[in-house]
């Protein structure tokens, strides 16, 4: 769990240490439900444009839409609507019991104890084969890039000189205008017409 900062770049908050009691579990209680009990990996596997376009199938309740649109990459949730996606969270919790890892109460718990801190809102890290999802690629300034040694590496972006490509988290002040994060209630706070 990460704070979007007004300034500066996100900040880990919360660990939950297992990918497959956050994303995972929400797309197999989906998969179960709309895809008559098949594993979610499967269905990732082949029916993806499907299962991604669940999200505005209107069988969908508002409950599900929400939490399922929490595990998409670079979702932000909103800082004054925490406590409704902890309530949405424990709903789903209750109503649609995991088989195995599921950290979806205590994902709750933390959006609640962090709920009044002073940020944007809070980012997610859903799975383990999507660590860098908040990197923001750029081009490194530092001017070994251009008088450095060969047989060195820069001391700014650790590349060596022909490659001034570097990488920084994902900052509000920044990278707001990029269009690559989404604000998970107002893109999704709402069942569509």
């Amino acid at each position: 769990m990460l704070s979007v900062s007004k300034t500066g770049p996100l900040k880990t908050i919360e660990t939950f240490s297992n990918s497959w009691g956050s994303a995972m579990r929400v797309w197999q209680s989906l998969a179960n439900r709309y895809f008559g009990g098949q594993n979610a990996m499967m269905v990732l596997l082949t029916r993806e444009k499907e299962f991604w376009a669940l999200v505005n199938d209107k069988r969908l309740r508002p409950l599900e839409r929400l939490i399922f649109a929490w595990t998409f990459d670079r979702m932000i949730c909103e800082r004054d609507k925490a406590g409704e996606l902890a309530a949405a969270m424990r709903e789903f919790a209750g109503g649609y019991p995991s088989e195995g890892v599921d950290h979806l109460t205590a994902i709750a718990d933390a959006l609640e104890k962090h709920s009044q801190d002073d940020c944007i809102g809070f980012g997610f890290i859903q799975t383990s084969v999507s660590s860098d999802i908040w990197q923001v690629k750029g081009i490194c300034e530092n001017s070994f890039h251009t008088d450095g040694d060969e047989n060195e590496c820069c001391p700014d972006c650790d590349n060596e000189k022909d490659n001034p490509t570097s990488y920084r988290m994902f900052d509000w002040s920044q990278d707001s205008e990029n269009g690559v994060h989404g604000m998970l209630f107002a893109e999704y706070g709402v069942q569509p017409a």
